[in-house]
C-alpha cells in the first residue's frame, strides 16, 4: 500500500503543476482541447480483459490524455490499464482476465467489491474490462453489494484468431480454409492435422498426420467465452458436444472428456497459459499446437499473422458461409490494412432495458456472415463502471477512504469523460476513430446504444 500511496501523491503533484502522467508513467502535456472548468479528476486504473490490453495501453489511454478527451477536467488525468501497483510494470500474461474484472466489480463470485482482483492487487479500479458481459442476475448482485448499479457498455469489436504451430516437418502451400465442421471436430479431439489443413490450395505435406494439441487459457477468460460461444453455434448446427454449459469464462468448463492443455506457456517451468500472452506463447513454443487468441495480442506477442511461404506459425482462415463443406468461403481475422475484419453493422436484438442493459445474450460472432470477405469469429469487449459515486454508495467509501490523491468525485469525473470519449465519433481523434490495429469500431446501432448508457446511466452523481 505504501508504494501505491507514493505513486498517487506523485500523480497528484503533477496534476497540480499542470501536467499529468502518461499511460506508462511518462509525463505528457494536458490536452489542448481541454475546457476551462474547475472539475477535479483523479488518475484511474482499469484491469481485466487481456483482449483490451494492447488497445488500452498503446492507444486509448495515450490519445485520450493528449487529445482533449477529458473536457470536464482541470487537467488531463492518466488512465493505467492492466499494470501492476507501480503503474509501469505490465501485468503478466497481458492482464488479469475478464473473470477477475467481474469479480472485482461484484458481478461474479464472491459478489462483493473485491479490490484484490485488480491488476495492482490493492485498490479498486475505476473501470473493469471484460469480453463476457454479466447477465441480469449478476448485475443485480453487484448492485446489492455496491449500493449502486454496475453498468456495462461495449467499447469495440475484436477478432479471435485461431492460431496454429504446425507439427515439425508438416508444411502447407497456402493458408488453409478451415471449415467450421473441422474446427468443431478439432476442439472435440476428433481429427488430425491432416484433416484440419486439407483444402484444394493448402495441400498439406510431410508429417501432418499427428494429433492436434489444443492450447487453452488457464484463467477465467472472456476470450474463452467468445470462442466457446462460437463452438456452441457450430454444435447447434452440426450436433457437437458443446452446450450452453460450455458458454462460460471458466477454464474448467470444456466438455467432459476433452484433452486440453492449459499449462505449457513456454516460460520457465512451462507455467499456466494465463492471459492472451500466456496462450499465445504456448502455441508459439509448441509445434503441433493450436489455440485461440485475440488478433492484436497474437501479433504483438508472437508475430502471428497471415500465412506466407515457409511459415509454420500463423493464423488460419475460418469458414464464414455456414457449416456446409461443398463450397467453402473463408476469411482471416485482419483486413489487408491490419484492421479487425469484423462486420460493420449488426442486426440482432439489443438489450431490452436502457436503464440497466444486459449484454450477455448479444453476440456478433456468426458462422454465416452476410459477406464472404468478413471474419466470422469476432467478439464485443466491454467496460464496467458504476452508476453513482455519491456518498451513500459503498463504492464511494472505497475511493474516498483508502487512496491518497484519489476521491470518488475525481474517479467519477475521469470515468465519465473517458468512456464518453471511447464511444464518440465526432472527430478524427475520438475513440471510435482511433480504434487501433487488429480491432474494429462498434456497429453503429450498438455504439449509439452504448453512448446513451454512458450519458444517462454511468457516473450520474
Amino acid at each position: 500500500m505504501r508504494n501505491h500511496s507514493r505513486v498517487r501523491r506523485l500523480a497528484l503533484t503533477a496534476l497540480c503543476a499542470g501536467t499529468s502522467l502518461g499511460a506508462a508513467g511518462l509525463a505528457v502535456a494536458p490536452g489542448q482541447a481541454l475546457a476551462a472548468t474547475t472539475v477535479a479528476c483523479s488518475n484511474i486504473t482499469g484491469s481485466g480483459s487481456t483482449l483490451q490490453t494492447p488497445a488500452q495501453q498503446n492507444t486509448f489511454s495515450q490519445v485520450a490524455a493528449t487529445d482533449g478527451a477529458f473536457k470536464n477536467c482541470t487537467s488531463a488525468p492518466s488512465v493505467f490499464y492492466n499494470y501492476e501497483a507501480d503503474n509501469s510494470t505490465p501485468y503478466p500474461g497481458s492482464g488479469t482476465g475478464s473473470g477477475a474484472a467481474q469479480a472485482e466489480f461484484a458481478s461474479a463470485s464472491p459478489f462483493a467489491i473485491t479490490p484484490s482482483k485488480s491488476s495492482n492487487g490493492e485498490w479498486l479500479d475505476g473501470f473493469g474490462g471484460m469480453d463476457a458481459a454479466p447477465n441480469a442476475s449478476a448485475l443485480a448482485s453487484a448492485a446489492t453489494a455496491a449500493g449502486t448499479d454496475a453498468e456495462v457498455v461495449p467499447i469495440m469489436q475484436a477478432p479471435v484468431a485461431v492460431v496454429v504451430n504446425l507439427p515439425s516437418g508438416c508444411t502447407v502451400a497456402a493458408n488453409p480454409k478451415v471449415t467450421n465442421k473441422d474446427l468443431l471436430n478439432a476442439w472435440e479431439n476428433n481429427i488430425s492435422w491432416q484433416t484440419l489443413l486439407t483444402d484444394a490450395k493448402a495441400k498439406p505435406k510431410g508429417t501432418c498426420n499427428s494429433s492436434i494439441t489444443l492450447e487453452a487459457r488457464s484463467d477465467s477468460s472472456g476470450t474463452t467465452y467468445a470462442f466457446r460461444q462460437y463452438l456452441y453455434q457450430l454444435s447447434q448446427a452440426l450436433g457437437g458436444d458443446y452446450t450452453t454449459a460450455q458458454i462460460s469464462t471458466s477454464a474448467s468448463a470444456w466438455p467432459t472428456g476433452l484433452t486440453i492443455d492449459e499449462n505449457d506457456n513456454g516460460g520457465p517451468g512451462a507455467g499456466p497459459n494465463q492471459g492472451s500472452g500466456g496462450l499465445s506463447n504456448a502455441v508459439a513454443t509448441n509445434p503441433g499446437s493450436m489455440g485461440y487468441v485475440n488478433a492484436a495480442d497474437a501479433n504483438e506477442d508472437n508475430s502471428f499473422n497471415k500465412w506466407a511461404s515457409g511459415k509454420t506459425e500463423f493464423w488460419v482462415e475460418v469458414q464464414n458461409n455456414g457449416t456446409g463443406t461443398k463450397t467453402v468461403d473463408a476469411a482471416e481475422p485482419a483486413t489487408s490494412a491490419n484492421k479487425g475484419n469484423c462486420y460493420a453493422t449488426y442486426a440482432g436484438a439489443l438489450p431490452t432495458s436502457k436503464t440497466d442493459p444486459d449484454w450477455s445474450a448479444v453476440a456478433v460472432a456468426n458462422p454465416k456472415m452476410k459477406s464472404t470477405t468478413v471474419y466470422p469469429l469476432c467478439t464485443l469487449t466491454y467496460d464496467e463502471a458504476w452508476h453513482s459515486y455519491a456518498s451513500d454508495s459503498t463504492v464511494a467509501a472505497f475511493y474516498n477512504g483508502n487512496y491518497t490523491g484519489e476521491t470518488a468525485t475525481g474517479v467519477k469525473n475521469t470515468v465519465k469523460d473517458y468512456l464518453t470519449w471511447l464511444l464518440a465519433t465526432g472527430s478524427a481523434k475520438d475513440g471510435q476513430s482511433v480504434v487501433p490495429t487488429y480491432y474494429a469500431k462498434l456497429p453503429a446501432n450498438i455504439r449509439t446504444f452504448a453512448a446513451g448508457t454512458v450519458a444517462n446511466q454511468i457516473a450520474v452523481n
